[in-house]
């Protein structure tokens, strides 16, 4: 990298020229697709602009995208390419660097460069692999045969699926906003910290020949609290084991919502969907199993997404195990578990598992043993079956809110997927497009259903929002009301 001082702007502005890898991505880097790039960013995309702000600034864990954008409204990004001994090299410039964003105020660190390259792949570059052009008019079936061919073929350019074999990989959820209290030794990121830890150390594969050593892995949405705190305990086994780190740190983002949870500087596969319904699919086609820690509205909706496609009759046998797990004497736990029961009564009680009352070593323990009845010879899971319903991406404003039903009479999946839209929305309205609110004012939409349900739902939101659960900076704002109101 070559970082100066602007001598033309003020000295507490920095000018950034950040090398852009080959390999990162995920395809050959030929003059035409270098125009590509430069005509691309040229184009001033407001998205790019706070993916790349908040690698920049992924010290700072603030949720708070606007306050991002504000600091880096003067930075300017252009891509210039050379060649040297007929080498072609691709670079990002990016001008009016605020020097307080950066985590020394000079440098940035090894995992950033790997970071801004993946966004130049899945920003930038373009997939070759398209769907059919008649797609509308393809039977739902091969609609998602063609988006899951998709997802598949934006995940491999990152190179995760051309691995020999692994040892199992887990998906973990949780939130990036915690509480700091302790339940005797552990507040709520210690203890995810821990479980990361004693997961790394009980469950990897040991073999005479380093190189050879199969560790545990997880895929995390790559950003502060739960989403950081496994990969810190995994450095720390490592280091114990004194083994060599043969594993990925991998994180799977989404364009819209990486400015608010910035990348953890542990990640060093980064990957960015276009939508969270892309995201979430790949999570779990990604990994052979699910952990969930405590969280906010977005892990409720990747729990009602998970339970959508696991109810779906085609997974049904499909061995995958979804594991809830908090600190001893949690109750974070035990309030979803009632509020899930409200909701579903006993159908979904076969699909999980809750802990909340062993320690991290118990736990990894028992993931050893359950182990043994996962496939854990794949890379991706093409099993399972997603229906266009859990595929399509949503596109919430008020008509959209008032237009869900949270019935039972709807039958299970159809309530999981109405839930999973309402939770969706919320993320929306407060995390990434906060700007859709602001013109309702006082107005708020109606939330319809069973009463029974649609309080449930409220008076779970209420008590995460009580405990600092939704966002890190700034107040939860409520985008909906209901007839309590």
């Amino acid at each position: 990298m070559e970082l100066t001082t602007n001598q033309t702007l003020m000295e507490n502005f920095k000018v950034l020229k950040i090398p852009i890898k080959e390999k990162i991505l995920g395809c050959a880097l030929t003059p035409k697709l270098a125009n590509h790039i430069a005509a691309a960013i040229s184009n001033g995309d407001q998205v790019l602009k706070d993916c790349l702000a908040s690698v920049i600034e992924n010290h700072n864990y603030s949720d708070n995208k606007q306050r991002l954008r504000d600091e880096f409204e003067g930075m300017k990004i252009q891509a210039i390419h050379s060649t040297k001994k007929e080498v072609l090299k691709l670079y990002l410039l990016c001008e009016n660097i605020p020097e307080d964003a950066l985590f020394d105020c000079q440098n940035l660190t090894p995992a950033q460069f790997q970071q801004f390259s993946s966004i130049v792949r899945d920003l930038l570059v373009p997939l070759d692999k398209k769907r059919k052009s008649k797609f509308a008019e393809l039977p739902e079936s091969k609609q998602s045969e063609e988006t899951s061919k998709w997802i598949k073929h934006f995940v491999s350019r990152s190179g995760l699926l051309e691995r020999r074999k692994r040892e199992v990989i887990s998906f973990v959820w949780g939130g990036h906003s915690l509480p700091n209290d302790y339940i005797g030794e552990f507040s709520e990121y210690r203890f995810a910290e821990k479980v990361g830890y004693f997961n790394t150390l009980i469950n990897t594969r040991k073999s005479k020949n380093q190189k050879q050593n199969k560790p545990a892995e997880d895929i995390t949405g790559s950003g502060p609290g739960v989403m950081k705190a496994p990969f810190k305990g995994a450095l720390q086994a490592f280091h114990e084991l004194q083994q060599k780190l043969n594993r990925f740190f991998i994180g799977f983002t989404e364009s819209a919502i990486m400015s608010a949870e910035k990348p953890n500087k542990l990640v060093d596969r980064l990957i960015i969907f276009p939508d969270i319904e892309k995201r979430i699919e790949a999570f779990i086609r990604a990994a052979h199993r699910g952990r969930v820690h405590p969280g906010g509205i977005g892990t409720l909706e990747e729990i009602m997404m998970f339970f959508s496609m696991k109810l779906h009759e085609h997974n049904r046998e499909i061995v995958y195990p979804l594991d809830f797990v908090e600190r001893p004497g949690g109750k974070y736990f035990s309030y979803l578990d009632d509020y899930l029961k409200t909701c579903f009564q006993d159908v979904l009680n076969e699909h999980y598992q809750t802990f909340n009352h062993i320690l991290p070593r118990d736990y990894a323990i028992y993931v050893r043993e359950t182990n043994k009845l996962i496939d854990r010879n794949k890379l991706w899971n093409d099993d399972l079956y997603f229906p266009p319903s859990l595929q399509k991406p949503l596109k919430p404003d008020f008509e959209f809110v008032e237009s869900l039903e949270l019935r039972q009479d709807l039958g299970p999946a159809k309530l999981l997927e109405n839930l999973r839209a309402f939770f969706s929305a919320l993320v929306t309205f407060n995390i990434k497009q906060p700007e859709i609110v602001e013109p309702w004012k006082d107005e708020r939409p109606l939330l319809h259903g069973d009463k029974k349900i649609v309080n449930a739902t409220d008076e779970l939101i209420q008590w995460m929002t009580g405990q600092g659960r939704m966002k890190i900076e700034g107040k939860f704002v409520k985008p909906y009301r209901t007839h309590k109101d």
